[in-house]
């Protein structure tokens, strides 16, 4: 039988994904416009953008890494849940990571 709980965890889990990752592209780029304002004695630029760059790039590959794992489970179902969460987490861990990384170069 179907859980119609793990269906709507899931579902708000990957929801919750893509508007994580949606928010970290617009904040990335919109970050990254402002470079010019940086001083180069105290600012890498090239270490901003591989920051934003690598961080935006592996959000969006755990998203849809976790989409298809995700609907897969669904489909055959089996709890989906615990990927769904861990999709939104690791999203969210590898954005963190990213503005650390641009913080760090723009210091």
């Amino acid at each position: 039988p179907r859980r119609t709980w793990d269906m709507v965890v899931s579902i708000a889990a990957i929801a919750g994904t893509a508007v994580v990752v949606a928010s970290g592209v617009f904040i990335g780029v919109f970050s990254l416009a402002f470079l010019d304002s940086c001083a180069p004695q105290r600012c890498s630029r090239s270490g901003a953008w591989a920051a934003v760059g690598s961080s935006v790039v592996v959000a969006a590959a755990i998203g849809i890494g976790g989409l298809a794992v995700t609907i897969m489970r669904l489909t055959r179902r089996r709890v989906a849940w615990p990927f769904a969460l861990g999709t939104l987490v690791g999203a969210v861990l590898v954005l963190a990571v990213g503005a650390a990384g641009y913080a760090a170069a723009v210091g």
